[in-house]
């Protein structure tokens, strides 16, 4: 039962987010606040896509992949709700939204690397051999 209720959730916000990310891109075009929002959706619904393969045939080095996309989506929308705040207070948050973005491009690197996931080969446990 847990099992059908994953799949269909992740496959329900896979595609509600590539819709979403698909028809802004169609309406908004030349706005870049709209472009932002949608390599947001986009990223998010590679996101989900992953996890729904993952729930089925477990490859090393996906979840890696999953995770920096999370980090492209945490990073997106800080970036739209940041451009949506008033001038002034935009100028005054400058630093913080350059050290948001610096810790997740650290974070993409970190990802990245070989072994950063302990254990991912399938679904091997300490306990058992």
């Amino acid at each position: 039962m847990l099992l059908q209720a994953t799949t269909a959730v992740t496959l329900f916000a896979m595609a509600v987010t590539l819709w979403m990310g698909l028809y802004l891109f169609a309406r908004g075009f030349p706005n870049p606040m709209t472009l932002r929002v949608v390599i947001v959706m986009l990223a998010l619904s590679g996101f989900f896509f992953g996890a729904y393969n993952n729930t089925f045939v477990q490859m090393p080095g996906s979840a890696a992949i999953r995770a920096v996309l999370l980090v492209i989506v945490l990073a997106g929308w800080y970036s739209v709700t940041f451009h949506v705040m008033s001038e002034r207070d935009q100028r005054r948050y400058r630093f913080i939204e350059w050290g948001i973005y610096g810790l997740g491009a650290l974070s993409v690197v970190f990802l990245l690397q070989p072994g950063a996931f302990i254990l991912e080969e399938g679904m091997r446990c300490m306990w058992r051999t």
